[in-house]
């Protein structure tokens, strides 16, 4: 699923299922809601920007590095592995944290 540069607003994509991999680089999301959703490898969120929203989905890999540009006022973002990150306002549980402000 190819969801580089959207802009996603007040979107539901609880309990999906990403088979085969998802993009979602330079993807603009408000309000997006990723609880229970379930990721196949690849998966890519390279300058993405998520405000507001869920990151609760299961990824293929505890080492996934989301090259993210901006994370703000997320909740429920567990075991993840961010870089590059600009972080307000998160509640971050067992997340690995490289070069984020």
């Amino acid at each position: 699923v190819d969801f580089s540069t959207a802009q996603l607003t007040s979107v539901q994509l609880n309990s999906s299922e990403f088979a085969g991999g998802a993009c979602f680089d330079s993807a603009k999301m408000n309000s997006v809601n990723f609880s229970s959703a379930k990721f196949e490898a690849p998966v890519s969120f390279v300058g993405a920007s998520f405000h507001g929203g869920d990151l609760g989905a299961t990824f293929p890999s505890r080492d996934v590095l989301l090259k993210c540009k901006e994370l703000h006022n997320i909740s429920n973002v567990a075991n993840l592995h961010f870089a590059d990150a600009s972080l307000r306002s998160c509640t971050l549980t067992t997340c690995e944290l490289e070069n984020c402000e």
